[in-house]
Formats: structure tokens, sequence, C-alpha cells
């Protein structure tokens, strides 16, 4: 998967993003079963918004285990 710079931070993202608007529409065990994936597959850019109802919360639910 292709990554890039992320600004200046030093952290290289994927060009591909995850757009997690749509969390709000699962639950929270079909949240962290997408989110899961997500990161199985590569993924390292997960795009959220407070207007995105309850994805926040899901993605630090289904991500807890996985941060470093």
């Amino acid at each position: 998967m292709e990554k890039r710079q992320f600004g200046t931070t030093g952290i290289a993202v994927t060009t591909l993003g995850y757009g997690a608007m749509e969390l709000e529409k699962l639950d929270e065990k079909g949240s962290t079963a997408l989110l899961n994936r997500v990161l199985d597959e590569g993924i390292n850019f997960i795009d959220t918004s407070p207007c995105y109802g309850v994805s926040e919360e899901r993605i630090g639910i289904a991500l807890a285990g996985r941060r470093d």
C-alpha cells in the first residue's frame, strides 16, 4: 500500500483512507469488525469528525488494543 508523509509529522499514512461517516449505521460489533479489517488490509488513515455521530467513540473502542 502506497504511503506518503503526513505534513511535517514524520508519520507515513496510506494514500487510501477510510471515511468513518458510515459507522453510525453499524452497531459496535460491526464497527469493530469493519475497522479491524481496514487495518488488516494496510490502511492507516481514518477520517472522522464530530458530526459523524458515534464514529469517534467507535474508532476508539475498536482500535484500543491495536495502538502503539
